[in-house]
């Protein structure tokens, strides 16, 4: 806890005119980078389809959709809903296509 938090320590006159210690704690940034500063640690979902992708299906820009999936643009406006449906109509018609082709493909244990 002692990394994320950072002490600091105050001295503050009292109304009795004596001085106490009063430890004050801030929460420190936590850097999501490592050495490189332009490559962040965290991870983001994995798709099946790219936003380039998503974007000629769905008529958008690809920034736009990168936009919508990191979450820095409202997701009640139409053209959002457009694109997360397009992104999970095609990822759920991906997986019903993949489970039907194993479902045809068995290859029988001997």
């Amino acid at each position: 806890m002692s990394d994320i938090l950072e002490k600091s320590k105050h001295f503050v006159n009292i109304f009795f005119g004596y001085k106490q210690t009063v430890y004050i704690f801030e929460l420190q940034r936590t850097n999501n980078m490592t050495k490189d500063k332009n490559k962040k640690t965290r991870s983001t979902k994995n798709y099946r389809l790219t936003a380039a992708e998503v974007a000629e299906m769905a008529g958008v820009s690809e920034s736009y959709v990168k936009k919508i999936r990191a979450g820095l643009v409202n997701k009640d406006t139409p053209l959002a809903r457009q694109v997360l449906a397009v992104d999970l109509l095609a990822n759920d018609g991906t997986n019903a296509l993949i489970k039907e082709i194993e479902r045809l493909v068995t290859i029988p244990n001997h």
